[in-house]
């Protein structure tokens, strides 16, 4: 083997590189002007490729044609994009002119829409405004419901009094639906007077807003809590506003604590703006918490699984299951309360979801409901 620059044979102990270029020779170090420390550092470095000088005259050369074909494939490309940008430019006028010519019409058209929309949704949940309230129960606690109706309709004739329902409660009451707070005291009144002291009359008081505090890592009383959101939250106003822990659970996926608190009007105002209370070294985030009871075995609502006294119902299917035991894919959605509300009121809901769906329309009639029953205001 000899060295392409001297032609001489390599001895024994020569140092030399081969050229990793197109002529791919062995070189003598010392004939290329490559110290030994350079040779070294060559062959000890695997990320390195040597190569001789004219190969790397020749690798310019191809580099600089390939840079010319590319350069030359950008302005060919540049020529087609602007060519292009030009026929967007004239359909996307088009499109502009047809839409100013339609406006009125798409404009005429959705707000008809709406209108329609709006109309048939109201009618077809056959909605109401949560009217005032009046409950009516017996004394005697052996008295049930449909006899208080029955002496309700004996002693009071409906027709002066512009009341809007009358429903059955639990332990033997009655509620009296009004159109109004007028009406209420009327009916209070006339109910006094001609049941006697034999019922007890009220009108139910609002609950308190509910809120969710997230994020307390260390573990405290209910009354720890209170002192702590009093003292660290000088925003909320304490003088005036109210709180009461009610509840607490142990958070097992973030390693800390809930706190469900009952709060005044003003104090749920200023959380719900800030969302977030000092309590300790947390800062905690704020939700709102209402909620509305349901039932793992019958999907209903505000009853608990073991006071069930349905069917089982699948909150996925609406089949006569639980959910742990249904199989239904995504395509078989069905919710079991959009289903019975059709059948009772006789209107079309879209039923295509689980009864879990917070979309669910007769779950936000029931949420709103629920709301109607708290004092937001005062």
């Amino acid at each position: 083997m000899a060295c392409i620059k001297c032609l001489n044979e390599f001895k024994r102990n020569d140092k030399y590189l081969t050229c990793n270029g197109w002529c791919d020779g062995n070189y003598h170090i010392k004939c290329v002007n490559i110290s030994e420390s350079g040779h070294k550092f060559i062959i000890e470095c695997p990320n390195i490729l040597w190569c001789c000088d004219k190969c790397c005259s020749m690798k310019k050369l191809g580099l600089k044609a390939a840079l010319g074909s590319i350069i030359e494939s950008v302005k060919i490309c540049s020529e087609k994009i602007e060519g292009c940008k030009e026929a967007i430019n004239q359909q996307t006028g088009s499109i502009a002119e047809v839409m100013n010519e339609n406006q009125g019409k798409i404009e005429c058209s959705i707000s008809h829409l709406s209108e329609t929309k709006s109309v048939s949704y109201a009618d077809k949940l056959k909605l109401k405004k949560h009217e005032p309230v009046l409950i009516i129960k017996p004394k005697k606690q052996e008295q049930n419901s449909m006899e208080t109706k029955a002496e309700i309709k004996k002693s009071i004739d409906p027709t002066n009094l512009d009341v809007s329902g009358l429903r059955s409660i639990r332990n033997g009451g009655v509620l009296i639906e009004c159109n109004n707070e007028d009406t209420m005291n009327k009916v209070k009144e006339t109910v006094e007077s001609k049941l006697g002291p034999t019922y007890e009359v009220k009108i139910p008081r609002k609950k308190l807003p509910r809120v969710k505090i997230v994020g307390i890592t260390e573990k405290l009383l209910p009354e720890k809590i209170e002192e702590k959101v009093k003292l660290q939250n000088h925003n909320l106003n304490m003088d005036q506003a109210f709180i009461k822990v009610v509840h607490i659970k142990e958070n097992k996926k973030r390693r800390g604590y809930i706190a469900y608190a009952e709060v005044n009007a003003l104090a749920y105002r200023i959380m719900m703006k800030e969302e977030r209370v000092n309590i300790g070294w947390d800062s905690c985030r704020v939700y709102d918490a209402v909620e509305i009871t349901r039932c793992f075995t019958c999907s209903g609502f505000n009853h608990k699984s073991s006071e069930c006294k349905c069917n089982k119902a699948c909150p996925k299917c609406a089949g006569p299951h639980l959910v742990s035991e249904c199989s239904a894919g995504e395509d078989n959605l069905k919710c079991v309360n959009c289903i019975e509300t059709m059948d009772k009121l006789k209107i079309k809901l879209d039923v295509r979801h689980p009864a879990w769906s917070h979309d669910c329309p007769v779950f936000k009639r029931k949420l709103d409901h629920e709301r109607s029953k708290i004092n937001f205001l005062e």
